[in-house]
């Protein structure tokens, strides 16, 4: 698969944040884009953008599952299969994925 790479932006252009970073966080950032051939910049953006995507296809599915919930929860396979990912998903996030949605849900309705 080939890999996407991040548009080049003029500095004038570009929206700018300070950003913190956690004790050693810069260094482990600093040597996966040395690895990769990358800036830390561009580095911090593809690994939000990665965490942007995967935070979309987790909203679709539990869109789906919301919609299609008495079919879901009869299949008992899928439904242990689905509460491990949650369970997977706030252990890596560390909020429950229904915060993570309601957030998701309030950021969405804002921009309407």
């Amino acid at each position: 698969m080939a890999k996407r790479s991040i548009k080049k932006i003029a500095a004038r252009d570009a929206d700018q944040y300070m950003l913190r970073l956690p004790p050693g966080l810069r260094d482990r950032v600093a040597q996966r884009a040395a690895k990769s051939g990358h800036s830390m910049n561009t580095e911090i953006i593809e690994a939000i953008e990665k965490h942007l995507i995967g935070e979309d296809r987790m909203s679709r599915v539990w869109e789906f599952i919301e919609k299609n919930r008495k079919n879901v929860e009869g299949i008992d396979r899928i439904w242990d299969a689905l509460m491990n990912l949650e369970w997977h998903v706030e252990r890596l996030t560390g909020a429950p994925l229904s915060a993570l949605r309601e957030a998701r849900k309030a950021a969405e309705e804002g921009e309407s």
